[in-house]
């Protein structure tokens, strides 16, 4: 199907369309696909899922129209955050969201693909890429429902290395940088690789990566030594606030939502609780502990390094 040839120039989205992905080519310009997913909160374990359901559903829900519709959606439509959580991967930030999505008060936006969409397009040109994703967060965080006071946006990843177009583009947001012990997540991704730790799919000069393609243990200690330290520079900096693992699944309830303005209810505490105890991605299963697997002598130097930040970041986190 030609996108660009069914595009709805009359279309007007309102409230449940969500816009879903962005393409951008010479030939045919910009080309914006909404999806309807109705007027429900959105509490899936990501953004991509709700997508998912509506096309099982088989609503009608693939609409196209010009970039420059999202800048008026999100001012007739849209909402600011109440919450960025930006993290280094395998840490229990889908957990957080998932736990958050437990209360009715709350919208809930796991790593919508769109926002990769928008600064992979735009990056290299700060001013449009933050009008652009200023208008996507706030578009993705309408409120469908009056029930909905508060929208946590969870952003994938590597996004740590863009937070400061996040922070010019919403400055009074509160932000929150999850990590974990590495050798934890470096377990984690051994047993099962994260998208971004494959080979093809991110700028390796972005993230200073400089293995073998072949190397993915090489590659992923890199990554992640990136992504701490790009957290350790926002953090050093006042721009996002550290939150540790192991501070999970209390914080969320104890002092996360209380700093946003939530009062939770008995009810939605219980629910909260019963929710951490199942798998945060496959909800259907009781969550495990990833085990500590053994970490290859050869890059057990890339895994201090990566510790040194850890201890910097908790350093910080506990002088608060």
């Amino acid at each position: 199907m030609d996108d660009q040839k069914n595009m709805d120039n009359d279309f007007l989205p309102d409230f449940g369309w969500y816009p879903a992905s962005l393409k951008k080519t010479l030939e045919k310009g910009e080309n914006l696909t909404w999806v309807q997913l109705k007027n429900e909160r959105l509490q899936r374990p990501f953004f991509e899922d709700e997508i998912k359901q509506a096309t099982r559903e088989g609503r009608k829900n693939a609409r196209y129209t010009i970039t420059d519709q999202l800048t008026e959606f999100s001012h007739t439509h849209g909402a600011t955050p109440s919450a960025l959580i930006f993290h280094v991967s395998r840490c229990g930030s889908t957990l957080v969201s998932q736990t958050c999505a437990e209360s009715d008060q709350i919208n809930a936006l796991s790593e919508p693909g769109l926002i990769n969409d928008i600064l992979e397009h735009y990056r290299m040109t700060p001013d449009l890429c933050i009008k652009r994703l200023k208008a996507c967060v706030k578009a993705l965080c309408q409120k469908p429902n009056p029930d909905i006071r508060f929208t946590i946006v969870k952003v994938d990843s590597w996004h740590i290395a863009d937070l400061e177009l996040f922070e010019q583009s919403f400055p009074d947001v509160p932000k929150f940088f999850l990590y974990r012990q590495p050798a934890e997540v470096f377990a984690s991704h051994q047993k099962q690789r994260g998208w971004q730790m494959v080979p093809g799919h991110m700028d390796n000069d972005r993230f200073d990566i400089s293995v073998p393609v072949y190397d993915l243990d090489g590659r992923c200690f890199q990554m992640l030594e990136s992504f701490f330290r790009y957290g350790l520079l926002f953090v050093r900096q006042g721009k996002v606030k550290p939150l540790n693992y192991d501070q999970l699944p209390e914080w969320t309830w104890n002092q996360f939502l209380p700093e946003l303005g939530m009062q939770v209810s008995p009810a939605e505490l219980e629910k909260m609780k019963h929710r951490q105890q199942r798998h945060s991605k496959q909800p259907v299963f009781s969550y495990e502990e990833d085990e500590r697997l053994a970490i290859p002598k050869e890059i057990n130097h890339q895994l201090h390094r990566i510790e040194q930040h850890y201890s910097e970041l908790e350093l910080l986190r506990q002088a608060q």
